[in-house]
């Protein structure tokens, strides 16, 4: 984390790990189980996921325009956060095929 100078980018970095994981192992436990309280939980994480990331984002907006020399910090924050985006849509789109 030695990369990311600001605070606010390691805190966003460790909610994109965070969301990463539990969203694989949500997926992962509602493949084996196929139980209805596991989508009820994967619907509330997704809620979750969805409200997290949007405040996460604004922050990194906002610390674009306060700190335009750190700006490729602020893109790789970025990246990293809206990687999780096309997973949780494969996540979607493979649990409403199933």
């Amino acid at each position: 984390m030695s990369y990311f100078t600001l605070k606010h980018h390691q805190k966003i970095v460790k909610l994109a790990a965070i969301c990463f994981a539990l969203g694989n192992i949500i997926f992962l436990l509602l493949l084996i189980s196929k139980q209805d309280f596991v989508i009820g939980f994967g619907i509330l994480f997704f809620c979750f996921f969805i409200l997290s990331n949007a405040i996460a984002m604004f922050t990194i907006l906002i610390n674009m325009l306060t700190e335009p020399k750190k700006m490729q910090e602020h893109i790789t924050v970025l990246f990293l956060l809206l990687f999780n985006w096309p997973i949780a849509g494969l996540y979607i789109y493979f649990i409403s095929t199933v």
